[in-house]
């Protein structure tokens, strides 16, 4: 099995995260952590989200970057080096979420 971190750009607002997800579940990754990229480049437009996700699978990472650029939408996608980037384990419960706020 492996790990693969992503860092994707996509317009906001147009089920992109939602078909993005669902182009990875295909390629045999399920989603093990996300949360929102930061800062977008400065010529990023007003629409534009990025996220960071983090996928456990049987597929491999390279087949993913194609996949994904190519889907109308998406405006980048990025393999993040820095292990600082991986996503830590989400609070359990609503309360949790409250607590960390």
């Amino acid at each position: 099995m492996a790990s693969v971190l992503l860092r994707i750009s996509c317009l906001d607002g147009r089920g992109v995260l939602r078909d993005v997800v669902s182009e990875c579940t295909g390629a045999g990754f399920h989603v093990a952590g996300l949360r929102t990229a930061g800062s977008l480049p400065t010529q990023a437009t007003p629409t534009e989200v990025g996220v960071l996700l983090e996928w456990f699978g049987s597929g491999t990472r390279e087949e993913l970057v194609p996949r994904l650029t190519n889907r109308e939408g998406v405006t980048a996608v990025t393999f993040p080096e820095d292990e600082t980037d991986r996503i830590e384990a989400a609070p359990a419960t609503a309360a949790d979420w409250a607590t960390e706020a």
